[in-house]
């Protein structure tokens, strides 16, 4: 649904603000939360991750804040959305880098001149899976974007004619779980499968028709997300961890939020905007 949007047009109309904002913040936010988590204790792999998951925004919640906004559809939002998406890009390839320091990993003791590129066959893999990573997530976007673009916005639009709009939303639902459990099976986020669905519909001249026949779906499906990550929570372990927790938190809020400013106010005098 949020897809349906963001046609190409619009989102070629920030990829460049996205890529100059996206790529500071995360690595940034990244760099600094490690740190502050080797400070509290943590180990090494713990802190990276640690670090890669804060550094990362929720895509779905997100959004869902934004549409009860009602600014989904500000220049400002769709330049969220496209940092949001770089982000996930950036996930990819830092999970690259992790599985194979794990790779070069005997027990307790971790290798990390492989993590660094420290000669032999540890410095090589990172590199590859991560060109890999990369490669993969181009072709698959650019394949959608390009391709699908071609054929699916015509055939919804042919499908649509008929007013049979129980179809439709069957062909908008495959659609979209395809592209998702294909964007799963090569390691991205499912989000990102279903978010180039909703692109694709947006394409067409009946997305208005298709936003409206999806929309009950989408408050179904956006109930049972947050039910399943409450029921994934431990109550009990909370105590034990909620001062790092607060600390982390705390750390990715303020990185984000001072690097992002901090970018946008410099890119504002170099455009002379205010």
């Amino acid at each position: 649904v949020i897809g349906t949007e963001f046609p190409i047009a619009k989102l070629k109309s920030v990829s460049k603000i996205s890529i100059i904002v996206a790529l500071p913040e995360s690595m940034g936010t990244l760099l600094i939360v490690f740190f502050i988590s080797q400070t509290l204790g943590f180990s090494f792999f713990d802190s990276m991750f640690l670090a890669l998951a804060m550094s990362i925004t929720s895509t779905v919640v997100t959004i869902r804040i934004l549409e009860e906004l009602n600014i989904i559809r500000d220049r400002s939002s769709t330049i969220i959305l496209g940092v949001l998406i770089i982000e996930d890009i950036i996930a990819i390839s830092a999970l690259a880098v992790l599985q194979s320091v794990a790779v070069t990993t005997t027990g307790n003791s971790t290798n990390v001149d492989g993590f660094i590129g420290g000669g032999g066959q540890g410095g090589e893999i990172p590199i590859l899976k991560i060109a890999i990573s990369l490669a993969v997530v181009g072709a698959f976007m650019g394949g959608i974007l390009v391709l699908g673009s071609r054929f699916i916005p015509t055939i919804l639009d042919r499908i649509a004619k008929t007013n049979d709009y129980e179809l439709l939303l069957i062909v908008i639902l495959g659609l979209a779980f395809g592209l998702s459990f294909a964007a799963k099976l090569l390691g991205l986020s499912v989000v990102i499968g279903a978010f180039l669905a909703g692109v694709l519909v947006a394409e067409s001249k009946s997305a208005a028709v298709a936003r409206v026949v999806t929309i009950p779906l989408r408050d179904v499906f956006s109930a049972i997300f947050f039910i399943s990550i409450g029921a994934l929570m431990n109550v009990s372990l909370i105590p034990s961890f909620i001062i790092p927790a607060i600390i982390l938190i705390l750390t990715s809020f303020a990185s984000k939020f001072l690097i992002i400013t901090g970018i946008l106010v410099v890119k504002s005098k170099i455009d002379g905007t205010t």
